[in-house]
């Protein structure tokens, strides 16, 4: 059944692999894929990928290399597919907050610490599709390859080496 007995021990299963080698950059392709925030599910990583993998092969069809997932009204951004959305427009970072659908990541929750503990300023708010279409860089970060700026969003050359960007990784790396 879906449900332990009362008291039985619980199955750990583990996968342990090479890390992958972390890119350089990636092109993100928004896709009308969606999280829905609000359901206890979403707050945390589950075996169930399919919206992640369905997201990324939108993205792949589209010329890119990972997908953007979007909130459920269409309307705002919330993260990558496999990582956390950052967004730099008019020199403020942004990211989307866990209440519109982001995953409340690992890498992510040590990222806004090390920002606030530096005076880099992030703010969590909602990203719109228009607001991402206009940004000045974009970067993704999860806890197996860190901060990773993103090359181009939907086709659209972004700058991969903005300052914003750099604090962020530096943040990151001082981290580990």
């Amino acid at each position: 059944g879906l449900d332990a007995p009362a008291g039985a021990p619980g199955t750990v299963l583990m996968t342990a692999r090479p890390r992958p080698v972390k890119p350089e950059s990636v092109a993100l392709v928004t896709t009308p894929q969606a999280r829905r925030a609000g359901l206890e599910s979403e707050r945390y990583k589950l075996t169930g990928y399919a919206e992640p993998l369905y997201a990324r092969r939108l993205a792949r069809a589209a010329g890119g290399e990972w997908g953007v997932l979007c909130s459920a009204d269409g309307r705002d951004v919330v993260c990558a597919d496999c990582a956390s959305l950052f967004v730099v427009s008019e020199g403020r970072v942004l990211t989307p907050p866990v209440s519109a659908g982001a995953l409340p990541g690992t890498a992510r929750a040590a990222l806004l610490e090390a920002a606030a503990a530096s005076g880099l300023a992030v703010e969590e708010r909602a990203v719109s599709r228009d607001l991402l279409a206009s940004a000045e860089a974009v970067f993704v970060t999860n806890a197996v390859q860190g901060v990773v700026p993103a090359s181009h969003v939907d086709g659209r050359a972004v700058n991969p080496c903005h300052p914003a960007v750099l604090a962020a990784a530096a943040l990151e790396a001082a981290a580990v």
